[in-house]
């Protein structure tokens, strides 16, 4: 049941990564899942995160990874096969603190956002409160609580990118609709011409019928 319960951690690393290799080849996905350890879900995790590349190399990045770190794991257990029988006392050397250490560094090197902080601290402390219970079940519920944040903090931020887009610009007011109501226009308007006789008169047409209706207006007599 403990072996059960700790393993199930994979489900939410083949969840995590699920988008990035789903369009992947059967081959490449079963490469990685074979090759699926937690160091290579970390490694795996922050490089899919990153923009694409021009040239999207990063599946022969993890697989490379996975094949490094398994080749490693077997020849070290080789090695402790062989001669931790000669070797005594090996608590002593502190060596269990270097797998601690490589996966803090690992966790740490992902808090790149906000998010990803409040994510880690919430799966952490919930390792914390939760460690007592049995089985080792309170690491898959930490697991599980983290996860759960990070898809409301996701979800939440896809609905604000959303909002955010489809929201109308304001436009610029036009010129005149920008002015104070009841002030004038500031561009300078035309001078009007002088008026003359005439023009104040009506402006009759020249000639005898122009005279005569000119002392027509003004009470004379026609000549």
């Amino acid at each position: 049941m403990t072996v059960l319960l700790i393993n199930l951690r994979h489900v939410f690393y083949s969840a995590a990564l699920a988008p990035y290799v789903r369009p992947m080849p059967v081959f490449w996905r079963a490469a990685i899942a074979f090759g699926m350890t937690d160091a290579v879900y970390a490694l795996a995790a922050k490089r899919f995160g990153e923009p694409t590349p021009e040239q999207d190399n990063r599946r022969w990045y993890v697989l490379s990874n996975a094949v490094a770190i398994y080749v490693a794991w077997n020849l070290a257990t080789l090695c402790g096969w062989t001669f931790g029988q000669t070797l005594a006392d090996l608590s002593s050397w502190g060596l269990d603190f270097a797998v601690y250490a490589s996966y803090i560094g690992l966790v740490v090197s992902s808090f790149t956002t906000r998010r990803a902080l409040v994510i880690g601290l919430i799966a952490g402390a919930g390792g914390l409160l939760l460690s007592h219970l049995p089985y080792q079940s309170g690491l898959f519920l930490a697991t599980l609580a983290g996860t759960s944040a990070a898809a409301f903090l996701e979800s939440k931020a896809r609905v604000s990118a959303g909002y955010a887009a489809t929201e109308p610009k304001p436009t610029e007011p036009h010129p005149a609709q920008s002015r104070p109501a009841g002030s004038r226009s500031a561009q300078p308007q035309p001078a009007a011409a002088p008026h003359t006789g005439a023009q104040r008169a009506g402006a009759q047409p020249a000639g005898p019928a122009g005279e005569e209706a000119t002392d027509r207006e003004f009470g004379s007599s026609p000549r």
